[in-house]
Parts: C-alpha cells; sequence; structure tokens
C-alpha cells in the first residue's frame, strides 16, 4: 500500500472515529435527557399518585358522611312519618274527644246553675236573718239600751250596754267584737276586749263562729245575760 493510500485511510479513520464520538455524545446526551425526563415524569407520577390517594381518602370520607346524614334522614323521614301518624290518629279520634268535652262542659254547667241557685238560696236566708237582727237591735236599743258602734282600726263594732245594773243603769258595759280575714279559711270572729269580763265568753264566740254570723243576736242575748251576772255578783 503506498503512502497516499494510508494517509486517505487514516483520514477516513479519523472521519469515522470523529463521527461515532459525535454520535457517541448525541446518544450519551439523548440518554441523560431520556433519563431526565423519566425522572420527571416519575416524580410527577409520584404526585399524581399521592394527589389520587389523597382524593380517594377524600371520597371516602364524603361517602362515609353521607352515608351518616343518609342515615339520619331516614331515621328524621320514619319519625316524620310516625307524627304523622299520631296526627291521623289523634284527628280519628278528636270527634270522641270532642264530644267527651262537650258532655263535660255541659256537666260543668249544670253544676255552675246548681251553685248560683245555692248562692242565692243562701243569700235570701242572709237577707233575712239580716232583716231580722235589724228589728232585734232596734228593739234591744230602745228598750234595753244596746248602743252598736263601728270599730276604726278593724272590720268590727263595739257593742255598748247599758240599763244592766239596778244600782247604776248608766254603767257602761262594753265589748268589742271583730272579724278576722283570713285568705285559706272563712272569717273569724272575736272579741278582743271586753269590760268587765265575763265567764264562758270563749264559748259565746265558739258558738257564734259556728254559726257563721247569723248567730249574732243571740250572741248579744248571752252577752247581756253574763253582764248582769257579772253586775249581780259586784251588788250581793
Amino acid at each position: 500500500m503506498d503512502a497516499d493510500a494510508v494517509v486517505l485511510l487514516r483520514q477516513n479513520l479519523g472521519k469515522a472515529r470523529n463521527t461515532f464520538d459525535e454520535w457517541a455524545r448525541e446518544r450519551t446526551k439523548w440518554i441523560e435527557s431520556v433519563q431526565v425526563d423519566h425522572h420527571k415524569q416519575s416524580t410527577q407520577l409520584s404526585v399524581q399518585i399521592q394527589a389520587a390517594e389523597c382524593l380517594e381518602k377524600e371520597l371516602q370520607q364524603q361517602g362515609q358522611v353521607a352515608n351518616q346524614r343518609s342515615h339520619r334522614n331516614k331515621q328524621e323521614t320514619d319519625l316524620v312519618r310516625a307524627d304523622i301518624e299520631q296526627l291521623r290518629q289523634k284527628e280519628q279520634a278528636m270527634p270522641l274527644a270532642w264530644s267527651s268535652v262537650t258532655a263535660q262542659i255541659s256537666s260543668e254547667q249544670s253544676r255552675l246553675q246548681r251553685c248560683v241557685e245555692i248562692m242565692q238560696h243562701n243569700d235570701a236566708i242572709f237577707q233575712d236573718a239580716r232583716k231580722n237582727l235589724d228589728r232585734f237591735l232596734d228593739l234591744y236599743g230602745t228598750t234595753l239600751g244596746l248602743d252598736i258602734s263601728p270599730v276604726a282600726e278593724a272590720s268590727g263594732i263595739t257593742l255598748t250596754f247599758t240599763r244592766i245594773d239596778k244600782t247604776d243603769p248608766e254603767r257602761r258595759f262594753v265589748a268589742k267584737v271583730v272579724v278576722q280575714q283570713r285568705r285559706d279559711a272563712e272569717d273569724r270572729y272575736c272579741v278582743p276586749e271586753c269590760a268587765p269580763m265575763v265567764t264562758g265568753l270563749d264559748d259565746l264566740v265558739r258558738a257564734l263562729n259556728e254559726s257563721r254570723g247569723l248567730g249574732l243576736s243571740r250572741f248579744v242575748v248571752n252577752l247581756r245575760r253574763a253582764f248582769a251576772e257579772v253586775a249581780r255578783a259586784a251588788n250581793t
């Protein structure tokens, strides 16, 4: 082989080596770029997988919440249905209940009417007793010296008797009769002052209270008798 051929061969080999080296560098760059892309894709894929897992958890949680809400809604629906059924039953029973209420109202009205009649009857009795008492007091005042005056500081009267003591007809025998008003019970009579004091005063007051005030004339008569006994005892 001559020298020119050798030179040409070396030149061709150099070109081939350069071409191969260039190809090798490009191949290396391509592999590196592929590796970089693969790393990026792997990273993105990992991020997407994590995001998908988070989304799956959220969906599971939302599904659980939805199931719980659905269960509560079902319970509320059942309660509403039960309430509607109760209302329907009450509606069906309402005519019977209304009939019972009407009968009860009628019974109470009859009872009220009886109470009114009893009150009217008692009022008539009281008015008759009041008239008899007024006539009695007028007679007692003119013939036996009884004076009646109201008590200023309380609800009551003061009974002042004269013409009892034969040795002193103007001597005054005084008793104060007061009405004690009570909220939880009937009014009661009491005699806080009595001059002179007489025997059996408590019994006289008890009888007056038992008569509910209708025996006031009897109380006055018996009180005068008690005063007369005191006067006779003092004169003997």
